[in-house]
């Protein structure tokens, strides 16, 4: 036997378990929810979404709150931030999206 075949009775094994695990993750990843593969942990408060209409979870002095950006009063001038769903106005520091609903 050769170096080179010693080598690769060596060698080969690993990169068939590897390969193996690999099809592993691939098979979970392709069962798991599309809001788990897209979760990204808490974002900082610049990258959060203002587009009026989707909440999401915010943190804020070590509470988290569901929120969205909203007008902060009645008048058309008035200016907008983020408004808790119990009617707070926040100043959170981080956000992240809100995971899906149970089924």
């Amino acid at each position: 036997m050769t170096d080179l075949n010693r080598l690769a009775d060596l060698i080969l094994p690993g990169i068939r378990n590897a390969q193996l695990k690999l099809e592993e993750v691939s098979n979970y990843l392709g069962v798991m929810p599309n809001s788990l593969r897209q979760y990204n942990g808490w974002q900082p408060i610049e990258t959060a979404p203002k587009d009026g209409l989707t909440d999401i979870l915010m943190f804020q002095n070590g509470g988290i709150y569901m929120a969205t950006w909203s007008r902060l009063g009645p008048l058309p001038n008035t200016n907008f931030g983020w408004v808790s769903n119990t009617g707070y106005q926040l100043e959170p520091t981080h956000w992240m999206l809100l995971p899906e609903p149970p089924k």
